[in-house]
């Protein structure tokens, strides 16, 4: 029998150790793993009171294209695609991990068009935002 992914509880794809976590998936021990590093564990906990169902970090000197920045009501937003987010987890997830970010005043993903906005703080450095969209 198969154990339930310890991210989504979809059944797990490999067998592992009982005193390790399973997961269906290296995108949800991926998200595991980020969620723990990031103080945000009880996400699991939490999420069980909820009603309804369930590293690159290297700047590349790049400028952010401007097309993905436009003129917000309390400053610039900057709009970016997350390719292969599926689930509410992987939104609350990015919102939570960007939230905390310097620069940030403000994240907000579209699960279903796949894209995040990211209220930037005056003087933020928008590169900056994108960098902590990679390590997630």
């Amino acid at each position: 029998m198969n154990a339930a992914c310890a991210h989504c509880a979809q059944p797990a794809a490999r067998a592992v150790g009982a005193d390790q976590p399973a997961f269906c998936c290296s995108g949800c021990e991926t998200v595991w793993h980020a969620l723990h590093a990031a103080g945000l564990g009880d996400y699991y906990r939490l999420r069980q009171d909820l009603p309804g169902p369930a590293e690159a970090d290297a700047d590349d000197g790049e400028p952010i294209d401007p097309r993905f920045l436009e003129a917000g009501p309390n400053g610039l937003r900057l709009t970016l695609a997350v390719d292969g987010i599926h689930c509410a987890s992987c939104a609350w997830v990015i919102e939570e991990v960007l939230g905390r970010e310097p620069a940030v005043r403000g994240a907000r993903v579209a699960l279903a068009r796949e894209r995040v906005s990211v209220d930037l703080r005056a003087g933020a450095d928008p590169r900056d935002v994108a960098r902590a969209l990679r390590r997630v």
